[in-house]
């Protein structure tokens, strides 16, 4: 009986050995897993990083873009301003010129009967 229980004891012993064995086994298959994830988690990493880096370069390239735009379009909104503001000044100056003319007319006018008049008395 003795015997028996030492025999079941080793077979005890031997089935855990077997466990630990498989557990063994097992720990290794995550450690490989574990060192698999962590090279695809540095790979998406890299990835993230060359993908921030180039988002980076192209807000850089945007804003100068929008820089340049912008002061084209300042620019040409500076010379259409000008350019209204020139016919604006020339149509014053027109208004004023057509205000003026009637009356400058009128006085010419009376000055050429003035004129006639007066060469009618000397030729007289």
């Amino acid at each position: 009986t003795l015997d028996q229980k030492v025999q079941t004891l080793d077979q005890k012993v031997q089935t855990l050995d077997q466990k630990v064995q498989t557990l063994d086994q097992k720990v290794q298959t995550l450690d490989q897993k574990v060192q698999t994830l962590d090279q695809r988690v540095q790979t998406v990493d890299q990835k993230a990083d060359r993908i921030a880096l180039e988002l980076n370069k192209t807000q850089n390239k945007m804003q100068k873009m929008e820089d340049r735009l912008s002061s084209r379009m300042d620019a040409g909104f500076d010379r259409i301003t000008g350019t209204i503001d020139a016919f604006a000044k020339k149509l014053e100056i027109y208004n004023r010129e057509t205000a003026t003319f009637p009356k400058t007319l009128d006085e010419h006018g009376k000055k050429l009967k003035n004129h006639e008049g007066r060469l009618a008395k000397l030729e007289a």
